[in-house]
């Protein structure tokens, strides 16, 4: 961040860092509270000494009670080490208050569960499921689709091999009791249950943002795509 701050920044930061909470722990107010304090406890308008000013004339959470902020300084008595405590209460609450905001009008993508704001979420024209930008896709005439309906149905139409992008998962151990997951060449392991395999791969496409086609590869080697795949966290 540059050397002057100003108002407009602060706002426009105290967004941004609501946007990146909201993308990454979803709608939930529950799933917040610690990424607000660690994203606010790090951020230049708190460490830096040029910041707790701006807070103070930008937000509507200043805190007005001296004692409050005391007790959250602790033994500190230094004004500049006050002030800046004063600056992190007000900004924890401004980001709090800016994510409440967002998630009133933010929707899940209802294929990939990435949170969408207002601003960029569309409906898919056929299913009428509301769709991220990643998850559209256009028809030939310009029809706006999820890639679901917009998919060639053509049964034939599978890989012939790992592509480097696709989940796949497989029979494996004594009898077939435990399951192997691959995500393209990558393998992800052996799990004692399928349901464990699936519970991996929601958690890593969560991580890495990455929703790949789900394959079952059958004894035979035969691949059948899994095309109801539950990509919930539950």
């Amino acid at each position: 961040m540059a050397n002057e701050y100003t108002t407009e920044d602060y706002r426009e930061t105290v967004e941004a860092i609501a946007k990146d909470i909201l993308e990454d722990k979803g709608l939930d107010s529950d799933n917040w509270g610690d990424r607000i304090t660690e994203d606010v406890n790090s951020n230049a308008y708190i460490i830096m000494a040029a910041g707790p000013s701006v807070v103070k004339e930008a937000s509507d959470n200043w805190p007005t009670d001296i004692k409050e902020v005391q007790a959250m300084a602790g033994t500190v008595l230094d004004f500049y080490a006050i002030f800046a405590v004063a600056a992190d209460m007000a900004m924890e609450q401004d980001v709090r208050d800016k994510c409440r905001d967002l998630a009133e009008d933010a929707e899940e993508c209802d294929r990939c569960k990435k949170v969408i704001f207002a601003d960029v979420f569309v409906a898919c024209e056929d299913c009428e499921d509301e769709i991220c930008d990643d998850c559209a896709t256009q028809d030939d005439s310009g029809k706006v689709l999820c890639k679901d309906c917009g998919e060639d149905e053509d049964p034939d139409d599978e890989p012939d091999e790992p592509t480097g992008k696709d989940a796949y998962y497989k029979d494996s151990g004594p009898l077939g009791a435990k399951t192997s997951l691959s995500l393209g060449r990558r393998f992800l392991g052996e799990f004692n249950t399928e349901d464990e395999a699936f519970i991996y791969l929601r958690t890593l496409a969560k991580y890495e943002n990455v929703f790949p086609n789900v394959w079952y590869i059958s004894d035979h080697g035969n691949l059948i795509l899994q095309k109801d795949f539950d990509w919930t966290l539950k």
